[in-house]
């Protein structure tokens, strides 16, 4: 039998929080007494972004050049544990399906989501590479529909057989999916799809 292909969504979907504001909660702890400087730049970024002089694109940038030194990294496996509160069981179900192929899509850091998804089983991960990448970009929206697209041409498909997400911003991937499951959507997110999406059955848990 061929296997199912399933595309999954990290934050709201796999996990009921916001993956990256937990990573910079963390990261603010962990360095608050012993990385100081750090701790300041990472008080300083946010403030950027909360008074709105720097787009969330360009915060996530700055914290990951801050998260990827290497005393930062030893603790990935630690905040990777502190997530299995926020773990959605009904969305896990689809990936232990022993006859599926399960990618994580994401915007969340590879930094973490290539251990989120090895812990939980996961195929292939598509997460916003380490800054160290000289074409570096956020895996959404758009972006994440090629890297998807990219994987799927690896792969010799047209299609996969379901999206399970919580967000209007992959509607890009979701038009590239036979089924849609969606998660706890916003009026907002319903109310895009109604428009954007015609021809996929789109389904809810």
């Amino acid at each position: 039998m061929k296997p199912e292909i399933n595309v999954i969504d990290l934050d709201g979907t796999l996990l009921r929080t916001n993956t990256f504001h937990k990573w910079m909660l963390f990261l603010l702890k962990k360095s608050f007494f012993k990385y100081p400087q750090d701790s300041l730049k990472l008080i300083y970024i946010a403030s950027l972004r909360l008074s709105k002089q720097i787009t969330h694109t360009q915060m996530k940038y700055k914290v990951l050049q801050i998260s990827e030194a290497q005393h930062f990294k030893k603790y990935i496996d630690d905040f990777v544990g502190t997530l299995d509160i926020y773990l959605n069981n009904e969305v896990l179900k689809f990936v232990k399906n022993d006859n599926t192929i399960n990618i994580l899509a994401t915007a969340a850091p590879e930094l973490y989501a290539n251990k989120i998804a090895d812990i939980y089983g996961f195929e292939y991960c598509l997460a916003t590479p380490s800054t160290n990448n000289k074409q570096w970009y956020e895996n959404i929206r758009e972006k994440k529909k090629n890297t998807l697209l990219t994987l799927m041409n690896s792969m010799k498909i047209d299609k996969v057989d379901i999206v399970i997400t919580d967000h209007h911003d992959d509607i890009p991937i979701m038009k590239l999916a036979n089924q849609i499951l969606l998660v706890a959507p916003s009026k907002q997110t319903i109310q895009l799809l109604e428009k954007n999406i015609i021809n996929q059955d789109i389904q809810f848990i």
